[in-house]
């Protein structure tokens, strides 16, 4: 259904206004664009996603985690 829509919208010549999420950290908040490589931490909060998810399609598949620089058995 998504897809035929997005074939419709591409036929006009419509475009779609990209995503955005905000997080708050100590008071500050930080919006975030899907694809926006201008921010000035996206080095750090690529990276950081990117550790993210290593950790949850270790947890997926019952491995250990890596938790301050110490592996940790799930399973023990």
């Amino acid at each position: 259904m998504a897809s035929s829509v997005r074939k419709k919208m591409m036929n006009f010549g419509a475009k779609k206004i990209p995503g955005c999420s905000s997080i708050e950290v100590n008071g500050l908040i930080s919006e975030f664009i899907v694809d926006d490589s201008e921010h000035p931490e996206t080095t750090v909060i690529y990276a950081v996603l990117n550790g993210l998810s290593r950790i949850m399609e270790m947890e997926e598949m019952g491995g250990c985690i890596c938790i301050s620089s110490r592996m940790v058995d799930r399973n023990a």
